[in-house]
């Protein structure tokens, strides 16, 4: 009976102690729930940050459930849940995370605590790029080596390059007397090349190095190597033999003479090798780039052009550009900024301008009153982040980026017949018809691989001259049948047929350049262009329309004066405006006017005739009775200025007496680009070949990282940014937290947000900060005694294809050069492998440093085709992990990956203790 009692007594105890434990339990729990709640952080950095000093106990959510890039992700619906829901939500900042501002704002009072962790130490700054680029301008600007230009004539055909990188570039004006204008005309327009070739008796004194009143090949080398001639060229020393009657191995003054006709027409004109006894080449080409009807460059085409310049009835050319020699108001690039005597460079006169430019190959000119040579940096300035194309962005948008874009961004195109479809619109249409889709407007310059599929008509993988002067005809066949109207009966085909003299001319002429372009490509001759060839070949194309209106008023005259006198009489110039005219009909068509469209009327009651004869008398200075070359030219120019709002043919004002020279700038990546120079030094950028003219004002962005009005509906509701937002570049690198020392303040101002929220941790989050802090002043002292102080490495220039590592760069004196073209996170073009491939052996660079998620593909590809005698293995390729994904290896930590970047710098760069 005791012991049944005493049992449900023990039972009724057990009960209440449980239910009292239960009680305890949960009031337990809520302690600690208050205590540490949800922590959310946006980027991979930021999360190792915070666990750093929460410890493993605490787990710290990221806001992206998938490892894709910070710049281009957007939140989910249930993103911005787990977001409200937590207690404390840290970011970076700088608008690294672009989605931050607006998705906290729609959260209104629900969005948790949220802090940005950007930091630096006390008295130091956020590195803007623009300052990095002038300190970087004003630096190279007081080098001491520099690379030596002579800039060219406007008529060269062949023009320096200048590079926009680390490089002082001492720049010389091409040699000018005052009887002869900037374009190298004497006051009769001819050229003055005659008067510049040397003589043979100068180039004697120059190269015979040992008195023997003969000349050497190895003599001329060794006096004009790098002197803008490639004495490699191996046609230098074929022109050498042609001109060694003797076969002596030596050119004597009467075969110098010769030799040096023979080069000058090879280096100015870029024509064809053998000429014949009258100076011509084998396509009738004579040394000044006439053929032998003495037509040149400047002619009419059969494209819709009505002028000597190539431009229709609105002063626009096949690519819709003005008639502006280089410099019209569509193509001159505009200075976004002009920064006068800037602090931090030496010399006092010393202007840096900051334009927008676009990738390609762009026209600079220089002018100065009394100047011969001068100093010149430009570089390009480091920017934030694009939008890339696997995270949905780019041309899937189509036709509403808006009406200016129209159908510009692709067109069909039948690779065997070499005709483009229209009637497919959509590249799934395209292709589903079995066609090749061309991304741009189809007047553009062609990718390498857009071409091999134009002209590579036995699918080899590389193209013959055959194959591509059947693409050629058949790609201006196309623009003929753009240009024409459809309602022109009476211009039926025959007007294909039937060229003008002038236009025959400018088809043999351009026949010529691009044989000779071709062959020029033709790096392993053997008379085929393969892909990597075929990127040399179009832009030697592309450079051609450079030296395309050199020659308007000469073209003219060989043509027209059929008495060769010299001069064009009346009805020599009566015939050749007839003759002009009747080209401006034929390819613009008749929709507005009759046969007799020009009456009396529109003439102020006079002829046609008489309209003639009254321009004949006016041009006919001297009154002698025939117009010359230069009273022909007034014309020409007179011609330019009426159409083009008060500009000479070049684009601005009249150059007068100031000395002109002319390069060419390589862009490689589009982006703001410096240029530093003395401030009494005139210069005009020219938009690159097959630039869009809606980017004339830089006030928008290209198709890689804009998006148009409806872009916003194309996300939905989960990402509602602006086209300002998502498009423009960061003027500031974010990437502070790859300097331990940023990073330590960092943790920091962490660790503070966290003891003020949970006091009741301060002692363990602060143990905690304190070893992470210990483990930051390790890695300084690692990377301080490498690179700055007690260490040798071999050199302190690091190419990466990242642009994140300003702060790095500050902190321990290492120089970064991005090497453009090879995405962190995107997959590149072959076009793009090719370009970061010449970078690399133009370059000289022999280590590589990627991000860890740039395509390996891509990366196999660039080291093999970087294999030669010097590097038998390719370009060595290392690893910088700027963390903003998480690792590959999920066993990696900040401290760890840093100490790879660590190790991996100090091997690429061949540091020794």
């Amino acid at each position: 009976m005791q012991t049944n009692w005493h049992r449900a007594v023990l039972v009724s105890l057990l009960m209440i102690f449980s239910s009292l434990a239960g009680c305890l339990e949960a009031e337990n729990d809520e302690a600690k729930t208050d205590e540490i709640g949800t922590i959310m952080a946006s980027t991979y950095h930021v999360q190792q940050l915070v666990q750093a000093i929460v410890g493993d106990e605490v787990t710290v959510e990221l806001m992206s459930t998938s490892n894709i890039p910070v710049h281009d992700y957007e939140p989910t619906a249930n993103d911005i849940i787990r977001l409200q829901q937590s207690d404390i939500f840290f970011y970076h900042g700088l608008e690294l995370e672009p989605w931050v501002d607006a998705t906290l704002s729609g959260l209104g009072s629900d969005a948790p605590l949220s802090v940005q962790t950007h930091t630096l130490p006390t008295g130091e700054t956020l590195l803007d790029y623009e300052s990095l680029l002038i300190a970087d301008l004003c630096e190279t600007l007081d080098d001491s080596e520099f690379e030596s230009v002579q800039l060219a004539n406007g008529h060269s055909a062949v023009m320096p390059e200048i590079h926009a990188e680390s490089v002082l570039h001492q720049l010389t004006f091409p040699a000018m007397d005052d009887e002869h204008d900037e374009d190298g005309h004497d006051e009769d327009g001819h050229d003055d090349d005659d008067d510049d070739l040397v003589t043979p008796e100068e180039l004697l004194e120059d190269a015979d190095t040992d008195d023997s009143g003969t000349m050497t090949l190895d003599e001329f080398n060794a006096t004009f190597g790098g002197d803008e001639i490639d004495v490699n060229d191996p046609k230098f020393a074929e022109i050498f033999d042609n001109n060694d009657a003797d076969t002596s191995g030596d050119l004597d003054v009467n075969e110098l003479e010769g030799f040096i006709s023979e080069l000058l027409a090879y280096l100015e004109g870029g024509h064809s090798d053998d000429h014949d006894e009258d100076g011509h080449d084998e396509d009738g080409h004579d040394e000044d780039g006439h053929d032998e009807d003495g037509h040149d460059e400047d002619g009419h085409d059969e494209d819709g052009h009505d002028d000597e310049d190539g431009h229709d009835e609105d002063g626009h050319d096949e690519d819709g550009h003005d008639g502006h020699d280089d410099h019209d108001e569509h193509a001159h690039n505009e200075p976004e900024k002009v920064i006068q005597n800037p602090e931090g460079c030496t010399a006092s006169d010393t202007v840096i301008a900051i334009f927008h430019l676009e990738e390609g190959v762009h026209h600079v000119e220089f002018m100065s009153e009394n100047v011969t040579q001068f100093n010149m940096v430009t570089m390009k300035m480091n920017g934030g982040h694009a939008h890339h194309d696997h995270a949905g962005h780019g041309d899937e948008h189509g036709d509403e980026h808006g009406d200016e874009h129209g159908d510009e961004h692709g067109v069909c195109h039948d690779a065997a017949t070499h005709e483009n479809h229209d009637e497919y619109e959509t590249e799934d249409a395209c292709e589903g018809a079995g066609h090749v889709w061309m991304e741009g407007d189809h007047d553009d310059s062609p990718t390498p691989e857009e071409a091999l599929a134009m002209a590579d008509a036995n699918n080899d993988s590389q193209i013959s001259w055959d194959e591509f002067w059947v693409s050629w005809n058949a790609e201006e066949d196309d623009h003929d049948d753009h240009n024409n109207h459809d309602d022109n009966d009476d211009h039926g085909d025959d007007d294909h047929e039937n060229h003008s003299a002038l236009e025959e001319a400018m088809d043999n002429y351009m026949m010529g350049m691009l044989m000779t372009a071709f062959n020029d490509s033709d790096v392993n001759n053997d008379t085929f262009l393969n892909i990597e060839e075929l990127t040399t070949f179009i832009q030697s194309i592309d450079d051609m329309d450079d030296t395309l209106n050199a020659f308007p008023t000469e073209l003219l005259m060989s043509v027209f004066d059929e008495d060769q006198d010299g001069g064009l009489s009346l009805s020599e110039f009566m015939e050749m405006m007839e003759e002009m005219e009747e080209d401006d009909h034929d390819d613009h068509g008749d929709d507005d006017h009759g046969d007799n469209d020009h009456g009396d009327d529109d003439n102020g009651g006079m002829t046609e005739a008489e309209m003639m004869e009254l321009m004949f008398n006016m041009l006919d200075v001297n009154t002698d009775g025939m117009i010359s070359a230069a009273e022909l030219n007034e014309m020409t120019d007179m011609g330019d200025d009426d159409d083009h709002d008060g500009h000479d043919e070049d684009g601005h004002d009249d150059h007068g007496d100031k000395l002109v020279g002319h390069a060419m700038l390589n862009v490689l990546a589009e982006g703001d680009y410096g240029f530093a120079m003395p401030s009494n030094i005139e210069f005009y950028i020219v938009m690159a070949e097959g630039g869009h003219d809606d980017h004339d004002d830089h006030s928008g962005h290209d198709d890689h990282d804009a998006h148009g009005d409806e872009d916003v509906d194309d996300h939905g509701d989960e990402g509602n940014h602006t086209d300002e937002e998502e498009g423009a570049d960061l003027s500031f690198d974010t990437h502070s937290w790859l300097d331990p020392v940023a990073f330590k303040e960092q943790v920091k101002l962490v660790l503070a947000t966290l003891v003020a929220e949970y006091p009741s941790m301060d002692s363990k989050f602060t143990d905690n900060a304190e070893e992470f802090m210990a483990t930051l002043d390790g890695l300084d002292e690692k990377f301080s005694s490498t690179f700055v102080t007690g260490t040798s490495c071999s050199t302190k220039k690091v190419a990466a294809n990242h642009n994140a590592y300003s702060y790095m760069s500050q902190r321990y004196g290492l120089e970064f050069v991005t090497v453009h073209g090879l995405d962190p996170e995107g997959e590149p073009t072959a076009a793009d492998i090719i370009k970061v491939v010449d970078q690399i052996n133009e370059n000289g660079i022999t280590v590589f440093f990627i991000e860890e998620y740039t395509s390996t593909d891509a990366v196999q590809s660039i080291v093999e085709q970087t294999i030669s005698d010097t590097m038998p293995t390719g370009v060595t390729v290392k690893y910088l992990y700027t963390m903003e994904m998480a690792p590959k290896d999920s066993t990696d930590n900040y401290a760890s990956l840093m100490e790879k970047n660590f190790e991996n710098l100090q091997s690429g760069l061949g540091c020794t203790a």
